[in-house]
């Protein structure tokens, strides 16, 4: 295998060696030896944080709170919430924001017969209502560790743990002086 890439800088052409190739997939993860149960629960985790995402875009708190366990419980900045307290926060958050974009990365997965623990990359921008004629941009970086309980046939979310919160409001405000 030889891989040929171009050198920005100098716009010379190099190879590299296969090794360096197989070293390179490996540490990024590309080569990881997977389960067929790892694989097809991460793809049915990826597409219920999809969903997940999708249902807090559209405001349907409804379909969100269903992939949630009645007995979930989140804990995020010295706070814990149940189900209904975090459907309620959701939609006082949601209520103030437009043009929304989330996503939310499985960034890894173990996986132990009816549960699955992911720690998963959210990142979120959109316009938050500051007052009523102003927007400003936010975009929120969240890294969490959830766990996953498969009940019934189905994968429902059980806990969810804030590891890492970091919002971003940009919102230009101008000031006159008389």
């Amino acid at each position: 295998i030889i891989v040929r890439s171009t050198d920005c800088q100098v716009g010379k052409t190099t190879t590299m060696k296969p090794y360096i190739l197989v070293l390179a997939l490996s540490l990024t993860g590309a080569l990881g030896a997977q389960s067929k149960e790892e694989v097809e629960v991460r793809r049915v985790l990826d597409s219920k944080y999809a969903a997940i995402s999708k249902s807090f875009v559209n405001s349907d708190y409804k379909t969100f709170g269903s992939y949630l366990t009645e007995d979930f419980k989140s804990k995020s900045q010295g706070t814990d919430l149940n189900k209904k307290q975090v459907i309620e926060d959701f939609k006082a958050q949601g209520s103030r924001m437009s043009q929304v974009a989330w996503v939310k990365t499985i960034e890894k997965l173990l996986v132990a017969g009816d549960r699955a623990t992911a720690w998963v990359h959210g990142h979120m921008k959109a316009k938050m209502e500051m007052s009523s004629d102003k927007l400003a941009d936010f975009t929120l970086d969240v890294e969490s560790k959830d766990l996953w309980v498969k009940r019934q046939g189905v994968w429902k979310l059980l806990s969810s743990e804030t590891l890492q919160f970091t919002p971003t409001i940009n919102i230009d405000v101008l000031v006159w002086f008389h």
